[in-house]
């Protein structure tokens, strides 16, 4: 089609945009449809005459809503058929269209407003570039004009209506037509001339985005009356409310929007607890690998770097094994600020699991009981997801020209790397012989992981809790350090060695694991896993009486005692990882005191969501300043120092 030709259609539907009969759904319809003819044909300059023309057109008539959700729809419809259009249109005239868009609203020239919202919306449809244009130019739009004017659920609509069409979901669209229809309608009824300036400014964005979903469909688009489906309508509200709230975020600093995010997420983890607990940890898990999770943007203190295995730690606090099983949310978890994480336990091949229902909390004494049962996707899938995901996720490395380990924590802070990854290794439960499945786990996920876990402590696999014994434990650990050995490493050498005990260990077993962790120079223990026992606080309690391993509140003693006790057997020598009950600042303080390098926490997720982990880093710093500590390394084993220096009279 010649120029000419498409000036002619291009007139033809700035003529449509006349057509102002109330109720008369066809109209926009026919706009759309005219004008996306015309712009199939055009190139952008053409294009952007084209649209220029619907505008000036559109903008004579300013009485009617209908005429402005026309004038809308045609000008989407208009920047849709060319992609250089769409991308000249959006890159250096988004700006100047959101800003001139707000104007007529303010204004009250409704349809020119719509018509010039229709521009950068329909632009944003053909490319991801153009939407991320489109919401850096819509802060204007969204800041001046009839913004002020709109309580907050009107903002919401506002929005969502430009957005829903940018993200180009056809779900979306169809939950928008029927919004845009509603709206108009309700507009176009009202005979006073006193509408509320936001009201028909959100049907000229929403008939707007409604358009410019009719020109997507062309010229094929039928009269007929689609059929509503409730579920997309809920999903493309829920799409759309996010895209909102990304744009209102979009106007603050990065360290308010982690404040924020943290406070929506804890918003929503009454939520997730009115599910089944194994539901809800799916949820939980899935929203972690889409990215759904609060990210943190605001440096960690300098007191709470930690170096340690040549590995420098952003802060000591990490998410402990069971959360992500298979590595599938790595790059999530870490984004909200955890300092090190651990993934597991992962078995050579893959396993079910315990039969469920495996998992209950028990709300009154914040704990939960678990028999899970090593359910792992396997090692050959692990290794896969882990090699592909590398590049993000691997070790920090070490900064050139900085001697101790404090400059090295804390050049990473300043430089917001992120936090260590461990393997955490499991044996299968059918498995005779446990140190080659321990074996296998070092040869295949070594060469992935910060550091690796031996895990002989889950008392939900049978005979699992035996190898905690002296002479197998003995045996067992010397061969996979052996398996390690036998590797070729860089550097900066073989990832650490740690091993997972149990909370519920007597005075000799406590012996006896210390004296083989000296003995074969284990870089660290962890202490402890879930507890087999049950305190008189929970007892009585529904789902108490369930097998498996508790975890929660009620570990916080038990497990602190286990771990002094590590701590003074081994002399501090050994780094230990404190982990069992954590839900406060204090609460992991009193671990670092009782000689714990790092903690871990879980179950405190559980019930207090996300927003406990920035909690728990604020109040353990304040603890180290009130206590006159520069850094958890000085804290680390203070209990036992303090113990014992000489009493004076």
């Amino acid at each position: 089609m010649a120029r000419a030709d498409a000036r002619v259609v291009a007139r033809r539907a700035a003529a449509l945009v006349h057509r102002h009969v109330a109720g008369r759904e066809g109209a926009l319809r026919e706009a759309a449809t005219a004008a996306v003819g015309a712009g199939r044909c055009l190139g952008a300059r053409v294009g952007e005459a084209a649209t220029t023309t619907v505008i000036a057109s559109a903008t004579a008539t300013t009485t009617s809503a209908e005429v402005a959700a026309a004038g809308g729809g045609a000008g989407a419809a208009c920047a849709l058929g060319s992609r250089a259009a769409c991308c000249d249109v959006i890159g250096t005239r988004g700006a100047a269209h959101a800003t001139a868009a707000a104007a007529a609203a303010a204004r009250g020239e409704f349809a020119a407003c719509g018509a010039l919202s229709g521009v950068p919306v329909a632009a944003a449809l053909s490319s991801s570039a153009a939407t991320l244009a489109f919401a850096r130019g819509s802060n204007t739009l969204l800041l001046t004009g009839a913004w002020p004017g709109l309580v907050h659920e009107q903002r919401l609509r506002y929005v969502a209506g430009c957005f829903g069409a940018a993200n180009n979901a056809a779900h979306t669209m169809a939950a928008l037509t029927t919004s845009a229809k509603t709206t108009v309608s309700a507009t176009t009824a009202t005979t006073t001339p006193a509408i509320p300036m936001h009201l028909r400014a959100i049907s000229s964005f929403s008939a707007a985005a409604a358009g410019a979903g009719g020109a997507k469909r062309g010229a094929s688009a039928t009269a007929s009356k689609p059929k509503t489906h409730w579920a997309r309508v809920v999903g493309a509200t829920l799409m759309g409310s996010a895209m909102t709230v990304g744009v209102l975020l979009s106007t603050q600093d990065p360290q308010t929007i982690s404040k924020w995010s943290f406070t929506a997420a804890d918003a929503c983890t009454p939520f997730l607890r009115l599910l089944d607990p194994e539901v809800s940890h799916r949820l939980a898990l899935l929203s972690a690998e889409l990215g759904l999770v609060p990210h943190e943007h605001r440096p960690d203190p300098p007191s709470l770097c930690v170096a340690l295995w040549n590995r420098a730690f952003p802060n000591p606090v990490g998410l402990a094994a069971g959360f992500d099983k298979d590595g599938r949310a790595i790059d999530g978890l870490l984004g909200m600020g955890f300092g090190f994480m651990e993934i597991g336990s992962v078995t050579p091949a893959p396993q079910p699991g315990n039969p469920k229902p495996r998992c209950w909390r028990i709300p009154e004494r914040g704990a939960v009981i678990n028999r899970y049962g090593f359910n792992s996707e396997g090692i050959a899938a692990v290794a896969e997801r882990l090699g592909a995901q590398q590049g993000r996720r691997r070790a920090v490395e070490k900064p050139e020209g900085l001697k101790t380990g404090k400059d090295r924590a804390a050049a990473v802070a300043r430089a917001g790397r992120r936090g260590l990854v461990g393997v955490n290794l499991g044996k299968n439960k059918w498995t005779d012989d446990a140190a080659e499945d321990f074996v296998q786990g070092m040869h295949t996920l070594a060469q992935y992981a910060d550091f690796l876990v031996v895990n002989v402590s889950s008392p939900n696999t049978p005979g699992l809790r035996k190898l905690q014994g002296r002479r197998h434990l003995h045996g067992l650990l010397k061969k996979v350090l052996a398996a390690r050995e036998e590797m070729q490493w860089g550097e900066e050498g073989p990832p650490p060695l740690l091993l997972k005990i149990s909370p519920d260990l007597s005075q000799q077993d406590m012996a006896d694991i210390a004296a083989v962790a000296l003995s074969l120079k284990l870089d660290g223990l962890i202490v402890g896993n879930t507890t087999v026992s049950r305190p008189d606080s929970v007892l009585g309690l529904l789902h108490a009486d369930e097998p498996g391993g508790l975890s929660g509140r009620p570990l916080l003693e038990p497990s602190t005692h286990t771990l002094s006790e590590m701590y003074r057997l081994t002399k501090g020598r050994i780094t230990l990882i404190g982990c069992g009950g954590i839900f406060s600042g204090a609460d992991a303080y009193a671990k670092i005191r009782a000689g714990a390098s790092l903690v871990q926490i879980y179950t405190s997720m559980v019930y207090e969501g996300a927003g406990v982990l920035p909690r728990i880093k604020s109040e353990l710093a304040e603890c180290l300043a009130r206590d006159g500590f520069e850094s958890v390394e000085d804290a680390v084993g203070a209990d036992h120092r303090a113990a014992a220096l000489p009493v004076h009279a």
